[in-house]
């Protein structure tokens, strides 16, 4: 499976490193300093860069804050078969979003 990670902090960090093993991986992370430590996958800092990579899944590791627009961000770059996915769905409005986004989607 095909699958990019959106941020490159603890989190997302541990689930491209845990996920690397088996599948094809990219990291998206707008500071580069943050990809020093990222090994075993594609490096991204521009959304652009998703396209070409067509993944078949989204994790959004995102801060908080910058959730819903990370995944409005990468959105026109994804094919509609993708399946986004975010970790910790105490994330304020995420439940309105996935119900508008028009993807399959995954919350935990």
């Amino acid at each position: 499976m095909r699958i990019l990670v959106i941020g490159a902090g603890k989190m997302g960090s541990f689930f491209t490193d845990l996920f690397s093993f088996n599948h094809d991986v990219a990291v998206l992370e707008s500071d580069p300093q943050r990809l020093r430590f990222i090994y075993n996958a594609l490096r991204f800092t521009k959304y652009e860069e998703a396209k070409e990579f067509s993944p078949e899944l989204v994790l959004n590791c995102a801060t908080l804050n910058r959730t819903i627009e990370a995944f409005e961000n990468i959105i026109p770059y994804v094919n509609k078969d993708c399946i986004l996915a975010d970790i910790a769905s105490v994330k304020t409005g995420l439940k309105d979003f996935y119900r508008n986004c028009g993807f399959r989607y995954v919350s935990t």
